[in-house]
């Protein structure tokens, strides 16, 4: 039984990725979208793929994931799918230049964070609360 579940979960794509050796890379976009969460950073943006609202919510969780792949190190690569999955967010971002600064800084305090969570001191606190 254990054997078909972990065969079931790791025979489907994660996200874009459909490589499951990449399928790593989705961890930090969806640590970015946990912070969102009411009682973390209260980040409401949207709920429904394909709003505007949720591109942006999409926006702040790829420069979030962005930022944090490079402060543990890893290095920056373009896969297939970006092109097509950025061109969610070029409406937004024609209509609106500024979402490009505004998502970058939902995504900073996403990214302080998480890396609260990296220190002792404060990831005891957090986890006792």
């Amino acid at each position: 039984m254990a054997g078909r579940l972990r065969a079931n979960r790791w025979s489907r794509p994660c996200g874009i990725i459909w490589t499951p050796a990449l399928w790593v890379l989705c961890r930090p976009r969806h640590n970015i979208h946990w912070t969102g969460a009411p009682h973390r950073l209260n980040r409401d943006f949207g709920a429904r793929f394909g709003d505007e609202a949720y591109a942006f919510e999409e926006l702040v969780a790829e420069i979030g994931a962005a930022a944090l792949g490079l402060r543990i190190g890893l290095r920056p690569q373009l896969l297939d799918g970006h092109a097509a999955y950025l061109a969610h967010w070029a409406s937004i971002l024609k209509e609106r230049p500024a979402a490009l600064l505004e998502a970058s800084g939902h995504a900073q305090r996403a990214v302080d964070h998480l890396e609260a969570f990296s220190r002792v001191d404060v990831a005891a606190t957090s986890l006792a609360a």
